[in-house]
Order: C-alpha cells, then structure tokens, then sequence
C-alpha cells in the first residue's frame, strides 16, 4: 500500500508542478487523504492547489489542510509559506505576515519567502520592516528583478528619499530601461525635463490596483472635491465671459448649485453636443458633465477604472488608453466631419500626471470644434501649503517628504506595479479637497506670488506629481491653440494637514484661422 501512495504522489505532484491537470492531482491528493489522512506532503499540496484552483472558494477547505501540516511537520518552511499564501489570498494579511515569519525563521536564505513576507509587513503598515526585508534580498540577490525598486518605493514613502534614491539607481543598473525607477529619480531630485509624463505603464497599474475603492478613499476620506469645483468653474466661465458658448442655451431651471451657476447668468443652461471626459478614472465627473452633454465620452488608461466609470451610465461611450494616442486617433478618424469633433473637453485631476502640456493641448486642438472648451485642473507652481511662496528643491523635497509623500506610484511596491498614478488611494495622491462654492474652501487668486527665479514652468515633485506655472499654462496653451478664459487658485487636496493649491482653468479654441 505504501508503494501505492508513493506512485500515486509522484504522479500528483508531477501533474500539479507542470500544471497539466490540476484536476487530476486534486483526485489523486484526496485518493492518497483518503488512505493515509496524515500524510502531510499530501495535506499540504492540496491544500495550495485548492487556494490555485479556487481561490476564496475553498478557502476553509486549503487552509485547514495545509494548518495541519505545518502541526505535523512544525520545522518545515515550505508549509508556513504556504500558509502564508492562503492567509494572503483570503485576505487576511497579520495572519500572512505571521507565517512567512515563521517560515523564513526556519529557511532565512529563501528569496520567494522573503518576497512574500516583504509584501506581508507592508500591507500590514510596517513599512520600515518591509524595507529592510526587501534590502536583504537585494543583498542576498543583487541581481533581483524588483526587491530594490519596492524597497525604493516604500523608502519614498517613510521619508527616506536619499536611501530611496539610492535603491532606485541601484535597480537601474540591473533593468536599465525600467521607467518607473527612472520617474521616480527624477521626481526626487526634481528633474522634470528627464520626465515628460509619468509612465502610462506606471500609471495604469497603479490605478487598476486601487479601482474597486478608490472612490471611497477620495471622495469619502480625502473630501475630493475637484470635479465639482472644476464643474462650476467652467460653468461660470462660459457665462460670464462667452456671449455665444460653443453649447447651445436651453431653457429650463434645473437644480443643484451647477444649475443655479447657470441660471443666474440669465438664459437657462449650458448644453454641448459631444463631451469628452480625459482621464475619466471612475467616472467622478460624469453625473456632474451629463446635464450639460447631449453626448459623453470617456477615456482612462486604467480598464479597472473604466470599468467603474461604465457602472455610472453616465457616458455613451469608454475607451482605454493613452490620451494623446486616443486624440490623435480621434482626430484621423474625425478629420473630414467636422460634425464629430468635441465641443467640451475636461481633464480633472489628470494634467498633474503629465510635465510638458505641449503634445496633450496640441492634439485636444485637434479635435476641437470652433470655439469649443478645455477645462482642467493643475498643482500650482507658484502657491505651497497654507498659500506660501514655493520654496527650493529641498525644502519642497522636505515638506512633501512630511505630508506623507501622497504621489501616486509609491504604493507600487505591493504588487510590483511599479508605482503610478493612483498613489491616491495609497497615500492621497489624487485627494484633497477642492476649493469652491462645493466645498466651502478658500478659493480665489493669491496676490503676490510667482514662480520661482530660473523656473521652466513645471516641476515634477517628489510627491510624483507635477506642478505648473499659470505663466505656463497660458504660454503653452497659447502655442497650441487655446486662449485662457478663466483661471483661479484653489485648493484642491491636502497633504499631511496642508492644503495643495491648483489652478482651475477654462480655455476656449482660438479662431481658426489664428
């Protein structure tokens, strides 16, 4: 009989390794349970095939399989880690850490235990532990393909910038086309002209990771309130500053504060025949852009966002990907029907993803109707917390370093995601709570303020999000086919108590022929 189960686990183990018939070795692991129902190699191979084939399914099932194994065999550390993956996979992440742990008590050199226990300590807060896990696999394997990025990301997190820009460097020289490691030593040494843009690769990562909560954490914890701000800013801009809007003007009351901006300006309610929302995430702005849209149209790079945003049925239609590529690709598609351009383009809380504006503001001209409008939002150069001057480099480095260094590609550590945009919902990133009429908060020009001597007209923070001049933003508006129609300061998230100023900005599409 002995010889039989010996068969019978070989042939298991052989199917489950190749990954040929998993359903065929979980047969088998309960034939050989069945004989012998403490063989512990069997108790523990079926219970991480279990976790592999269904998941939370059987997530009872794996996890007292595999329990009762590590009691019938305490020292080994193959069993812990498993452990520690059913208890990750179950979400039960105090749980996790403590197993792998254990299990990299009793096998200290193994690098995938480390990994695992690394990602463990820093879902469960404790970052500066992870770091140093994470930098003794890099030790260990200098050569690893991502232990010193993570301990780079996480070390940017607790304020640690020198030592994170060290691991950064030091991944570089292993995978040196690796962009994220590249974003990320230019954000803290301040470098925009290194990076354009964040990298989309970067960015979408990150905000599929965080889909499912990120409004939640921003709206809910964070008092998000760009949208809005920005919403009653183009409204108002439009009113007050265009005798003949590229909408038409319909009649009719409507509700709500957008509503009453409107109607106070004495003719009802702004309308535009196609909208598109640039960046839509999970569609924050698409209730607020419906009312004033005949048609609405919405593009993120993140398809775990743009799944969100589809939940609302706010938009006519979603597309995934790049801006200036879906642009561009719109204006080849739009080029003889002029009927099909965009009268209303609106990017909230995106430019800040984004240093130079030029190929972004060229190719939303390129699918401009006459006279059509661009509404966004920016970090302002120019304003600091509590609407100070902008001070150095350094000091900026510092104070951002304090608030909690809310940019979004540092949470990338977790999964390798390499960081991104959606750092909002792992420190704060796209967060904070806009000024206006929505919110309450102070809004409105800072007298006095410019931007640094020598200042190009952006920056890329060490936060990961860049900032931009108003001097900036009209110049480059300008060269590229937009005059300003209105800007104003706001604040538009905080960062560890201080409140980040932006610009709210409408543009209108200059006349064609200049």
């Amino acid at each position: 009989m002995t010889d039989d189960v010996d068969e019978l686990f070989t042939e298991a183990s052989a199917l489950h390794s190749s990954g040929n018939d998993l359903h065929r070795a979980e047969q088998l692991y309960r034939r050989i349970l069945a004989v012998q129902p403490r063989h512990a190699h069997a108790l523990h191979q079926l219970g991480a095939l279990l976790t592999q084939l269904y998941g939370k399914e059987k997530d009872s099932e794996a996890l007292h399989l595999v329990h009762t194994a590590v009691q019938l065999v305490p020292s080994c550390a193959k069993f812990r880690n498993s452990l520690g993956v059913i208890h990750q996979a179950g979400g039960r992440w105090r749980e996790a850490a403590d197993a792998f742990e254990r299990a990299n008590e009793k096998d200290p050199m193994n690098v995938p235990v480390m990994m695992n226990l690394a990602r463990a300590l820093r879902e469960t807060g404790r970052q500066q532990r992870a770091a140093e896990v994470y930098g003794a696999v890099a030790k260990l394997q200098p050569d690893h393909p991502s232990a010193s990025y993570r301990r780079g990301a996480i070390l940017r997190t607790i304020r640690r910038n020198e030592e994170a820009l060290v691991a950064f460097r030091q991944h570089l020289r292993i995978q040196p086309d690796h962009q994220a490691s590249k974003f990320w030593i230019a954000a803290i040494t301040g470098d925009a002209e290194a990076m354009a843009a964040a990298p989309p690769d970067m960015v979408a990562g990150l905000f599929d990771q965080y889909a499912d909560h990120f409004d939640d954490h921003l709206v809910n914890k964070l008092q998000y309130r760009t949208p809005e701000a920005l919403r009653d800013q183009l409204l108002s801009a439009c009113q007050d500053r265009m005798p003949s809007p590229p909408g038409s003007c319909i009649s009719g009351s409507g509700s709500g504060a957008a509503a009453s901006t409107a109607a106070g300006a004495g003719c009802g309610k702004l309308r535009w025949r196609r909208c598109v929302d640039l960046g839509c995430g999970t569609g924050l702005m698409g209730p607020l852009l419906l009312p004033y849209c005949d048609a609405l149209e919405g593009v993120d790079l993140s398809a775990g966002m743009v799944d969100q945003a589809a939940k609302r049925g706010c938009y006519s239609r979603l597309a995934v990907g790049e801006l200036v590529s879906f642009l561009e690709a719109e204006a080849a598609h739009d080029k003889a029907n002029v009927r099909h351009l965009y009268d209303l383009l609106v990017a909230a809380d995106v430019f800040v993803y984004i240093g130079d504006l030029a190929p972004v503001m060229t190719a939303a001209a390129a699918v401009a109707a006459p006279r059509a409008v661009l509404a966004f939002s920016t970090e302002a150069l120019e304003l600091a917390p509590a609407g100070k001057a902008n001070r150095s480099l350094g000091q900026d480095v510092a104070a951002a370093a304090a608030g909690g260094a809310a940019g979004g590609a540092a949470a990338a550590a977790a999964g390798g995601a390499a960081g991104g945009a959606a750092g909002a919902a792992a420190g704060g990133a796209a967060g904070g709570a806009a000024g206006g009429a929505a919110s309450g908060l102070q809004q409105g020009p800072v007298p006095g303020l410019s931007a640094p001597a020598g200042c190009l007209g952006l920056r890329l923070q060490v936060t990961g999000r860049y900032a931009h001049t108003r001097e900036y933003l009209e110049r480059t508006g300008a060269r590229c086919g937009w005059d300003m129609l209105s800007v104003v300061q706001s604040v538009i998230r905080y960062n560890g108590g201080d409140p980040i100023w932006g610009h709210l900005c409408v543009m209108r599409r200059q006349d064609m022929g200049g």
